[in-house]
């Protein structure tokens, strides 16, 4: 078995047991529906910081390294000048 369809298998099985779980859960459906709720607004949340910090790190890897081909250009032009 291939490991993708191993951890898209284990994905499945996690959240049928989790929702079969909240649909025989002890408490009213409106409460459930509210912790549903509550909890994928966390998840969406985190999900959201996690992207917006990606973002911002590729955004300092892109200026960085614009900048390190400025300092090689302008090398490169000065050796380019020098020799002539």
């Amino acid at each position: 078995m291939k490991p993708g369809s191993i951890i898209l298998g284990a994905v499945i099985g996690l959240t049928a047991g989790g929702l079969v779980g909240l649909l025989f859960a002890p408490k009213k459906g409106a409460v459930t529906r509210r912790f549903i709720a509550k909890k994928g607004n966390e998840y969406i949340g985190g999900m959201k910081d996690r992207y917006n910090e990606s973002l911002k790190n590729v955004n300092q890897k892109i200026e960085s390294l614009r900048q390190d081909v400025k300092n090689i250009m302008k090398k490169g032009e000065k050796e380019y000048k020098s020799t002539w």
